[in-house]
């Protein structure tokens, strides 16, 4: 049996994000992004996380399990296992010239080298739901990506304690 799924996927990959490096409006960390195309994919995940209090609705507005198939998954160990996907995608978009990637890790689309028709694939709306484009433009953007109450603590997904803060 053949089984797909878009986390394993690196054209849909490309995809995501696009429509996530839009939204975030700046240049991103390429670890924030990879948690946003996580949370994407798992909506769910975002029960386990630890958000602001401020951003508490978003969490009730999405539901607990909004998939059926992948309930009880490791969502670190997939996580780490989509790494190789995200990287692939990143670099793809890199030789094509739609984005940039900085010395610091910073990723950025490149205005006007997106082609339409990976636009309006990226614009679809089924690829976003308006809960987590605001939780993308809510605690995904203002959080820091270290630290004890970074980003990469409360999702869990990621080693934070070697970082510098």
């Amino acid at each position: 049996m053949i089984g797909y799924h878009p986390a394993r996927d690196p054209y849909h990959t490309i995809v995501r994000f696009v429509r996530l490096l839009d939204i975030f409006d700046r240049p991103v960390e390429f670890e924030r992004l990879r948690i946003a195309d996580f949370l994407l994919l798992f909506p769910e995940h975002v029960h386990d996380m630890s958000i602001p209090r401020g951003d508490m609705g978003l969490r009730s507005s999405i539901p607990r399990n909004a998939n059926p198939y992948w309930r009880n998954v490791d969502a670190a160990l997939l996580f780490r296992q989509m790494a190789s996907v995200h990287t692939a995608a990143l670099n793809r978009m890199i030789a094509a010239g739609t984005v940039h990637r900085t010395i610091a890790d910073l990723v950025e689309l490149i205005p006007g080298a997106v082609p339409q028709e990976l636009a309006a694939a990226a614009y679809s709306s089924s690829l976003l739901t308006k809960e987590i484009q605001s939780l993308v433009e809510g605690p995904l953007t203002a959080l820091p990506i270290v630290g004890q109450h970074g980003l990469k603590a409360r999702s869990a997904l990621m080693e934070y304690r070697y970082d510098g803060s």
